[in-house]
């Protein structure tokens, strides 16, 4: 008798846009520290926190929660329908 496999056929995707969110911004901390360890986890925490040393910046977050974002408004996408009834598909 067959194995089921369930209802993804048993396939494991990866999550390849979640993982270069903060690839990406790891690669940015380290290039704005010069290479510094310190100074990138310095920087990478700034991007979730906003604070640097003892002030706030806007842009900070906004290059931490920025993309996370978009991801979200685009994963939105396939709720909406086209004219014809087919699903708008990013894949």
């Amino acid at each position: 008798m067959a194995r089921r496999r369930g209802r993804r056929g048993g396939r494991r995707k990866l999550p390849v846009i979640s993982l270069a969110i903060p690839i990406a911004q790891g690669f940015f901390a380290y290039q704005a520290a010069g290479g510094n360890l310190g100074e990138t986890a310095k920087n990478f925490i700034s991007f979730y926190t906003g604070f640097y040393g003892d002030q706030f910046e806007l842009r900070r977050l906004l290059i931490g929660y920025g993309p996370w974002a978009v991801k979200k408004a685009v994963g939105m996408l396939h709720l909406i329908r086209t004219p014809s009834g087919l699903p708008v598909s990013l894949t």
